[in-house]
């Protein structure tokens, strides 16, 4: 990945085709899990907890118009702090609270 001092980016010759997310809040313990599945043409995966960054990298390079997909299972923290997958409320205008539980 090509790092351009704020974040990083795919190189040029990446493609992602095609991404398949599925995120499930918990809104009781204000925790997710999630699985996403990302087919891309272009193995080894590395962590950066820091960055909250995957990279890969193969044992050689792949043919031109390979296809690859990466499939990656994870959980999280609902946390009120306006980044990332968060949660808020909000009162209307009747002084309800949103959003309503929907397990109620």
């Amino acid at each position: 990945m090509a790092d351009t001092g704020k974040h990083q980016v795919l190189p040029t010759n990446v493609r992602p085709t095609h991404y398949d997310l599925t995120l499930t809040p918990d809104l009781k313990s204000f925790t997710f899990e999630g699985t996403e599945t990302v087919s891309q043409n272009a193995i080894d995966i590395s962590y950066d907890t820091q960055k909250q960054t995957v990279s890969r990298t193969f044992p050689e390079e792949l043919p031109t118009e390979s296809k690859v997909a990466l499939h990656l299972e994870f959980t999280g923290i609902l946390n009120d702090q306006m980044c990332g997958f968060y949660r808020s409320s909000y009162e209307d205008k009747s002084g309800n609270t949103m959003p309503d539980n929907p397990e109620k």
